[in-house]
């Protein structure tokens, strides 16, 4: 019979550092699991080790749970304001739901929960954390859970601010400009339409993921623009150029840090085509320390 860990009734409080609790075992084993039951986390203190940046590979929060044989429920979970997130997850795999409910947060506001996780609805390749239902009170024994709410999710257009998962039609509007504050995740049922004059401002290290249909109605007089929104907090100052194909709107992807830098090939098979109107099936233009960027276009059936 396998004999099951657990952490329970313990207190963490007023603890600093990159996180409290860090939960992983090897994802998709059936011989492992981690019971996290019972504990009380509060008035900690977790913050990035650089505030002004977007982390993609690692994401702080109080508690971090990276795999989905990790058994979360019946915590408290009120840090907020010292730590921004109370749970986040590691696990790259857009595939795997991890569950963290039957939680008490410090309320019942779905509103305010939602704002304190960061999963796949911050990055697009993590997995998806769900909350609901919570529970109602403090009581971590309660019976009573706050099932009768809707679960919610961040909205993708929120005024000036896009970001987040697209599962509908969405038109910008002309001349506009959005900040891009968390990735765009354009599912298979998706459709975006960036209106003639649209500027999306991406913060540092923020990326589009098409798995439905983009389509950028820019023109020669008024182009769709994508950019990044401060450029004093990115690091990666990559120069890119398409070199060796049939027109400069098409050819092989090469990137370098700096103009006194050699150029160098991100994959001599990538073609890329540039086109003032198309539909773009998956770009991720993402700003971060690695000379990375990997792009696939394709033109619309």
């Amino acid at each position: 019979m396998l004999s099951i860990p657990k952490v329970e009734a313990n207190h963490f409080y007023d603890n600093s550092g990159l996180y409290v609790a860090g939960l992983r075992l090897t994802q998709g084993s059936q011989r492992q699991r981690l019971d996290f039951r019972y504990n009380v986390l509060r008035r900690n203190a977790v913050v990035g080790a650089s505030p002004t940046l977007n982390e993609r590979t690692r994401a702080y929060a109080v508690l971090v749970v990276s795999s989905s044989n990790v058994v979360v429920e019946r915590n408290w979970l009120e840090n907020w304001p010292d730590s921004r997130y109370e749970v986040a997850t590691y696990l790259r795999d857009m595939s795997v739901t991890l569950s963290a409910t039957k939680q008490w947060w410090g309320t019942t506001d779905y509103w305010r929960i939602v704002a304190r996780i960061f999963d796949q609805f911050n990055r697009y390749d993590l997995a998806r954390v769900v909350y609901h239902p919570a529970l109602s009170h403090d009581w971590l024994y309660t019976p009573v859970l706050t099932d009768r709410q809707i679960a919610i999710e961040v909205e993708f257009s929120r005024g000036d601010r896009l970001g987040g998962r697209l599962a509908e039609d969405f038109r910008t509007v002309p001349g506009a400009t959005y900040r891009v504050d968390r990735d765009i995740s354009v599912l298979g049922w998706g459709r975006l339409y960036l209106s003639p004059g649209t500027t999306l401002e991406f913060s540092n290290a923020l990326g589009l993921l098409v798995e439905g249909f983009v389509e950028m109605q820019g023109t020669a007089d008024r182009p769709v623009v994508l950019k990044l929104m401060n450029e004093s907090t990115w690091i990666n100052r990559t120069t890119i150029r398409l070199v060796d194909g049939p027109s400069v709107l098409e050819g092989r992807l090469e990137v370098r840090p700096t103009e006194n830098d050699t150029w160098g090939t991100i994959c001599s098979k990538v073609s890329i085509h540039l086109l003032r109107r198309g539909c773009v099936r998956e770009i991720s233009p993402v700003y971060q320390k690695s000379h990375t960027l990997h792009m696939r276009t394709s033109e619309p059936s």
